[in-house]
């Protein structure tokens, strides 16, 4: 069927959000990356939802955490390195876990999860765990040997360097 587009004035000026049609949408943006995994060569990019509304690119300029899309990364460092096996069994403490002076939490308690259903699950304490197995400076040396922290050479606006918080040093910030 037909879907009507609002800007975000449109939408906020109309008010009645909660009673709509269920034809009109909230205006939302976003940012679609596809990279061939064999060379690295991007495929296909979508910076937002209409150019001609804003030139903003959310897929080149924006700045955002990594969140949980960079946990596959840190556990195939560890797995790679031994440091974890696919069919090891990691604690998730329910969703609650002390590290230090912080006390970490899961969206989702989970109590024991082999090392894929960690990443699969996305649980925060099972990553905390491996990522204490790897120390910081071996986090440090995983985000480093996938190239985090340098410039990719494909001369897109907005690449940085990114504002990764684990110090050169490998320390937690």
């Amino acid at each position: 069927g037909t879907f009507r587009h609002l800007t975000y004035e449109q939408y906020i000026a109309r008010g009645d959000r909660e009673n709509g049609s269920g034809a009109e949408a909230p205006y939302l943006q976003g940012a679609f990356v596809a990279i061939d995994p064999r060379d690295g060569s991007v495929r296909a990019m979508v910076g937002g939802r209409d150019y001609y509304d804003s030139q903003f690119n959310h897929a080149t300029q924006a700045m955002r955490q990594p969140g949980s899309t960079f946990k596959p990364f840190i556990v195939s460092a560890a797995l790679d390195w031994g440091i974890v096996k696919a069919e090891d069994q990691i604690n998730c403490h329910n969703g609650v876990y002390k590290m230090g002076p912080r006390l970490l939490h899961s969206h989702h308690p989970n109590g024991v999860l082999s090392v894929p259903e960690v990443v699969v699950k996305s649980d925060n304490i099972g990553m905390a765990i491996i990522g204490e197995r790897m120390t910081n400076p071996g986090l440090y040396r995983a985000v480093q040997s996938f190239g985090f922290g340098r410039p990719t050479g494909i001369e897109l606006p907005g690449e940085s360097r990114g504002a990764g918080r684990l110090a050169r040093t490998g320390a937690a910030a």
